[in-house]
């Protein structure tokens, strides 16, 4: 039976490693989280030529990315509930299984299943962003959450993005705002203009 190394989140801050037996990595990462942990890395380590074909095969798969660019307001949402089941040590497959079957707007359903399945094959929580969120998660929100898997601070570090995103959420609406009784003013001059010049 194949054998892979692993790196897991244990309690708040502590990072443990070893190696575990599975069949597949999918198989390894669920041992991994019967024992409390949460995986950050699960690397097979004397792969077979089944094994290897199984993985090769994985990564070959092609995989979804988002059309259209998930609103900030979402984004936040998401980061925010992550962060809650991360801080409240739940296994971050386990918590984005359960964000999927809570979800009703479908481009974020879309989203949960596709991280959901990168995650489950052994990608790592920033990787899988990157790959299914398309442009909804820009260098900036990957860089940070690279840093919080090196860090074995995820939880924290997600939630410092949902505050920021809800900062430029709150700052970006307060433009709109602002910005919406000139612009009325604007095209009703204009109409009026336009009407004047013409009749």
């Amino acid at each position: 039976m194949p054998e892979f190394r692993y790196k897991a989140k244990k309690g708040p801050k502590e990072i443990v490693e070893g190696q575990i037996s599975a069949h597949t990595r999918e198989g390894a990462i669920r041992l991994i989280e019967e024992m409390s942990l949460m995986p950050m890395e699960v690397e097979l380590k004397i792969p077979d030529a089944k094994d290897k074909a199984a993985l090769e095969s994985r990564e070959r798969r092609p995989k979804t990315r988002q059309a259209k660019k998930i609103p900030t307001y979402d984004v936040c949402i998401f980061t925010r509930q992550v962060a809650s089941f991360l801080k409240s040590s739940v296994p971050l497959l386990n918590a984005l299984e359960l964000l999927k079957s809570q979800s009703t707007k479908p481009r974020i359903k879309t989203l949960l299943n596709d991280l959901t399945e990168a995650v489950r094959g052994g990608s790592r929580f920033s990787d899988a962003l990157e790959v299914c969120g398309g442009r909804s998660f820009d260098n900036r929100y990957l860089s940070m959450v690279r840093s919080g898997e090196s860090g074995g601070s995820l939880d924290n570090v997600l939630e410092v993005l949902a505050d920021y995103l809800e900062k430029e959420e709150e700052t970006g609406g307060q433009i709109r705002s602002a910005l919406a009784y000139p612009i009325f003013v604007g095209a009703v001059s204009i109409g009026t203009v336009f009407f004047l010049l013409t009749f």
